[in-house]
C-alpha cells in the first residue's frame, strides 16, 4: 500500500514513462521489476555508505600527514589551509554517511515489512537473502535447498508478484 504522496509522484512518473498510470485496488500497481528496483536500492545504499567511509578513511590519512614546514622564508599559510581543507572534507563526509546510514536503517524496516505481506516462508527467506543479505543466486539457492538456479529465479519471481511495498521511497525520475 503506497502512501499518498508516494503514489501521486509515482503515478505521475508511470504516466510519464508510459503515458498509462495503471490504478488498481489499494492503489497503484507496481510491477516486478520495479519491486526488484526498489529492493536492490538498499544494497546500492550499503554499498555507497562503504564507499564514503573508505573516502574518509583516506581524508583522515591525509590529514594526518599534513605536517608544517618552517623556514625563514614568508609565505602563505599553505598548510594551515591544507589541513583545514581536509577536516573540513571529513566533517562533511561524516555527515553524508550518517545520513544515508539513516536511510539505510528505514529503508531496511520497511523492507523487512514487505517482506512479511508475502505467505510462504520459503519465499520470504529468498527475499531476505538476495536483497538484504546480497547473496548471490547460486548461495541462495544452495541456501534454501534448491538445485536448479531456474527454479529459484521463478520463486523470487512468484515472491515480487506477492511481495506488496509498504510505504516505499520511490524516487521520481
Amino acid at each position: 500500500h503506497l502512501d499518498g504522496e508516494v503514489t501521486e509522484k509515482y503515478a505521475k512518473r508511470r504516466t510519464r514513462e508510459s503515458g498509462v498510470a495503471v490504478r488498481q485496488k489499494g492503489g497503484w500497481r507496481v510491477t516486478n521489476a520495479e519491486k526488484r528496483d526498489y529492493l536492490r536500492e538498499y544494497k546500492s545504499l550499503d554499498v555507497r555508505i562503504d564507499r564514503l567511509q573508505a573516502e574518509k578513511e583516506k581524508w583522515e590519512e591525509r590529514a594526518t600527514c599534513i605536517t608544517p614546514t618552517y623556514s625563514d622564508m614568508p609565505r602563505g599559510g599553505g598548510c594551515a589551509d591544507k589541513l583545514q581543507d581536509a577536516v573540513i572534507h571529513i566533517i562533511d563526509l561524516e555527515r553524508e554517511i550518517t545520513t544515508d546510514i539513516d536511510r539505510l536503517v528505514d529503508m531496511r524496516r520497511k523492507i523487512e515489512a514487505s517482506i512479511q505481506t508475502v505467505s510462504d516462508e520459503r519465499l520470504r527467506e529468498i527475499l531476505r537473502l538476495r536483497y538484504l543479505d546480497g547473496e548471490t543466486e547460486e548461495k541462495t539457492a544452495e541456501f534454501v535447498g534448491i538445485n536448479d538456479v531456474r527454479w529459484l529465479r521463478r520463486l523470487t519471481a512468484r515472491a515480487l508478484s506477492e511481495l506488496t511495498l509498504l510505504n516505499p521511497v520511490i524516487p521520481v525520475v
